[in-house]
């Protein structure tokens, strides 16, 4: 593959960076304020934006997959919750759910979960491959159990995990995928550290590059995101898992796509696929969102594709669709549209059959980095890392023009660059959020009325060491 991201950037520009979110930190409020605009180039306040797939063009700048390379610098490690030794022995492996089609019965859908993160850099800067497991309980709280493990270097990104729970795999920094196995007590075991795809007469060493990865619904298989242009090596791949071992197989094109973002499944319609990109298979126009008739597996065919951000520098920063599975929207974070072209989030509304229609922009969306759909379908949280924000949506399915920005939820302390989001959307838990922070996790839980309340904030503790790359829960 060519002209893929280079890496980690200089400790130079990393060091600057520090000293920028470092300065951010020092707000003690008990309720998040914006901060003041940072402007440099690549460089955004906590964020550092890797080359770009292609030689730099106005149209993709700002488009590559965004390092979440958050500087953090916490002062207090986290509390002992009281949740006993290894609470993770009382979780049923597995439930029964009478017949079962599918590679991977799913876990009992209530109980604990194991959240597994990654600390992407050492108490120097340097890059680190440790990951971590915790422990979430039914209340919301977190607790490290010490049961550390490497992979990859992995700067952000969403872990995705099997239907059961057993196997996750993490997107890395050089492009390789990281596969572990969690067992009953959470104990992990490394099946593929860096894996970059099967060997092949062509490519002894495997030649995959992993900009994200999202789960196959039935557990047998993950697609393997490149978020480059079809010319250097975009597209998406699907890539078998051995449903005993977890032991990826040899991986398969899937779809022909340039920058491709995010994909996910009609929550409404299980054959029709959903994704970001600028365009899909017999389209070459560029677009924002694309929908996909799977019900021919091997013959995958385009339904529809449109437009929302008609400035061609526009760049998929972040995506969810409502639970059902109406409406969809896009964060964008492009760096040369001016004051009214980026910094914002836009709607669309999305039916049963595949087609679509852009409904609204919501400006003034400081780095809009994640996106979360309520259960209650009556809200969302959108994460703004550069405003320092968790920011709460209305959501109103009916209305023409669906969704508000309500500004800032309310925090026992301050929300500095917040970036991912992760959701329990199963059992007694589900509408439970997990954002990663500075150097922290903090739980939040969507309620009936519409509203957003915390349940817990762990703080991992002062120093580079603690920065919080990817995360992940298990469903």
């Amino acid at each position: 593959m060519s002209n893929q991201p280079s890496g980690l950037l200089p400790r130079a520009i990393l060091s600057s960076l520090l000293l920028v979110a470092l300065s951010a930190c020092g707000d003690d409020q008990t309720t998040p304020t914006g901060q003041a605009d940072m402007a440099g180039g690549e460089q955004e306040m906590g964020r550092m934006i890797p080359d770009l797939p292609d030689p730099p063009t106005s149209e993709d700048m700002g488009s590559g997959e965004q390092d979440m390379n958050l500087a953090r610098d916490m002062s207090t490690q986290p509390d002992d919750l009281g949740m006993g030794e290894d609470m993770g022995e009382d979780m049923p492996e597995e439930m029964d759910m009478g017949p079962f089609q599918g590679c991977r019965r799913p876990r009992e859908a209530n109980g604990n979960r194991f959240v597994v993160v990654s600390n992407p850099y050492d108490k120097d800067t340097n890059p680190s491959t440790l990951y971590r497991v915790f422990e979430l309980d039914t209340e919301g709280n977190l607790t490290d159990r010490f049961k550390p493990f490497d992979m990859g270097v992995a700067t952000g990104g969403e872990i995705q995990f099997t239907p059961d729970g057993k196997i996750g795999i993490s997107a890395q920094k050089d492009g390789s995928v990281g596969i572990f196995e969690l067992d009953a007590q959470g104990n992990p075991r490394v099946i593929k550290p860096t894996w970059k795809g099967m060997p092949t007469q062509d490519e002894p060493g495997g030649s995959l590059y992993a900009s994200r990865v999202v789960m196959a619904p039935e557990g047998d298989a993950y697609y393997l995101i490149n978020s480059a242009w079809r010319t250097s090596g975009g597209g998406i791949w699907r890539v078998p898992l051995d449903c005993q071992t977890g032991e990826p197989g040899q991986e398969e094109f899937f779809l022909p796509t340039k920058l491709p973002r995010f994909m996910a499944w009609a929550p409404e319609a299980p054959d029709m696929l959903v994704l970001a990109a600028h365009d899909v298979l017999d389209t070459e126009e560029r677009n924002d969102l694309h929908t996909i008739d799977l019900s021919a597996p091997l013959a995958p065919a385009r339904i529809a594709s449109s437009r929302v951000f008609m400035d061609d520098d526009a760049s998929i920063s972040a995506f969810g669709i409502s639970r059902d599975g109406q409406h969809v929207l896009l964060g964008d974070v492009n760096l040369f549209g001016g004051p009214m072209n980026n910094n914002r989030v836009a709607a669309f509304a999305l039916e049963q059959d595949g087609s679509m229609q852009p409904l609204q922009t919501i400006l003034d969306v400081k780095d809009p980095a994640s996106i979360e759909f309520s259960p209650h379908n009556n809200a969302a949280l959108v994460t703004s890392a550069e405003g320092n924000r968790i920011l709460l949506f209305s959501y109103d399915p009916t209305s023409p023009t669906p969704f508000a920005n309500l500004g800032p939820i309310m925090t026992s302390t301050t929300t500095p660059l917040p970036v991912e989001m992760v959701q329990v959307e199963r059992g007694a838990q589900d509408g439970t959020v997990l954002v990663t922070e500075l150097s922290s996790i903090r739980v939040l839980a969507f309620q009936p009325d519409g509203t957003v309340v915390e349940q817990s904030n762990t703080p991992f503790g002062e120093g580079i060491q603690h920065i919080v790359g990817a995360i992940g829960v298990q469903p």
